[in-house]
């Protein structure tokens, strides 16, 4: 009798699981754009190897970066962003856990053209709570997704030197892209 409700159990499971994940997207492709414009100086870093899950169903979804993974044209600039600004080796990742809404109805509508991302941002071991502007595309089974908002360093815990302030802004621009497919 044992046997066969752990049979049934597990076969429960396996029929239900192509259900469950057809309902998951994955990108570990995500691209993220910092940029940061100050008097003297403007200061841009781009990755292509964030990841994040989107669950089309509900609107949930989970954004992750790794903090080290940032290129900047000039290697001293990602030195600098690592040890002494973002900490990496204490904080190595980025993440954003949350949901979209329909700015319009307030409910999650994969058709809905702009989105209210709402969740938790960490960023430097802080998490904040965030709510920002997104925007989601479906064409063909694939689900793209933009979002562009600012951060402001201080929120964060990051400690820009005063003899600094004229190089790196105190709002930094992040942007994403990413592009789920059916997998």
């Amino acid at each position: 009798m044992t046997r066969r409700i752990v049979t049934v159990f597990l076969l429960t499971l396996l029929m239900a699981s192509p259900l469950l994940s057809q309902e998951l997207l994955e990108d570990r492709n995500v691209e993220i754009r910092i940029f940061s414009e100050a008097p003297l100086e403007n200061i841009e870093a781009l990755t292509n190897t964030g990841r994040s899950v989107f669950n089309k169903a509900t609107g949930e979804v989970f954004f992750e970066v790794s903090i080290i993974s940032f290129d900047f044209d000039k290697k001293l600039m990602k030195r600098h962003f690592n040890e002494q600004y973002m900490e990496s080796d204490k904080f190595p990742k980025a993440t954003f856990t949350g949901y979209l809404r329909s700015s319009s109805t307030g409910s999650f509508n994969l058709f809905a053209e702009e989105f209210v991302a709402q969740g938790d941002l960490t960023i430097h071991g802080i998490t904040r709570k965030v709510t920002e502007k997104a925007r989601l595309r479906v064409d063909n089974n694939k689900v793209s997704g933009y979002a562009s908002f600012k951060v402001k360093t201080v929120d964060y815990g990051i400690k820009i030197p005063s003899i600094l302030t004229r190089n790196i802004a105190e709002e930094i621009e992040i942007t994403i892209n990413v592009n789920y497919g059916d997998k």
